[in-house]
């Protein structure tokens, strides 16, 4: 009786006399790094890696640093509030200042105005334009959110600041937080209320109750950048 043929080859060449199957295939190998061992070899690969070659965020011009003299203006008070009387006012005629009106006068009677009338008036030194819009971002705050002032003078300079912010940067814009905050002065200083001289009362008008033309000029020039 014929011997049976074992399906069994023999090989003894390199694998210390084992036997094994005609079709056999050796196992792939096991990969025994662990989740941890994998994640500190990308962390100590970042680590090494030159600082050149990392891309870095891009920065915005109103994020640079500013320094001391960046907020105050090379040019004299004289010498803006001529360039904001006579070539900023007229295309933007909510905030006028009379022709009779010194810089001295007018800080002592609007000195938030006047520090906005510097700034959009440094239209010349885009970089001390910028510098000063945050010392009056600042100002802002601290008047109407720390301090609770209400006044003609924020508001005033609330919309100069307003008609000049195409210089600024509009990637990280306040224009809309402005607007909000000269409607809120309005309410609270009361011009979009009429006066009683002006409600029929039959009683003559005093100086007291009738608006000045800086109100209505201030009233109306909310009312158009709301509007926008």
């Amino acid at each position: 009786m014929p011997a049976c043929k074992s399906s069994i080859t023999h090989d003894r060449s390199g694998n210390n006399g084992q036997d094994h199957p005609a079709n056999y295939q050796p196992a792939s190998p096991v990969n025994t790094d662990s989740p941890a061992q994998d994640t500190l070899s990308r962390e100590h690969t970042t680590l090494n890696t030159p600082a050149s070659s990392v891309p870095t965020p891009p920065t915005c011009t109103c994020m640079t640093p500013v320094g001391k003299d960046d907020v105050v203006p090379v040019e004299s008070d004289e010498a803006l509030l001529s360039i904001y009387r006579n070539q900023l006012s007229g295309r933007f005629p909510f905030v006028i200042i009379p022709a009779g009106v010194t810089p001295r006068q007018l800080h002592a009677a609007r000195p938030f105005l006047m520090k906005v009338i510097r700034m959009v008036a440094s239209v010349r030194h885009l970089r001390l334009m910028r510098g000063q819009s945050r010392a009056v971002m600042e100002h802002i705050a601290d008047a109407m959110l720390v301090r609770s002032e209400r006044s003609l003078d924020l508001l005033q300079g609330i919309l100069v600041f307003l008609g000049s912010y195409h210089y600024h940067c509009m990637t990280h814009a306040q224009f809309h937080n402005l607007i909000r905050l000269a409607i809120s002065l309005v309410e609270d200083i009361q011009l979009n209320v009429s006066p009683p001289s002006q409600q029929r009362s039959g009683q003559p008008a005093s100086e007291s109750t009738i608006r000045t033309s800086e109100e209505k000029r201030a009233l109306l020039g909310v009312w158009y950048m709301s509007s926008k």
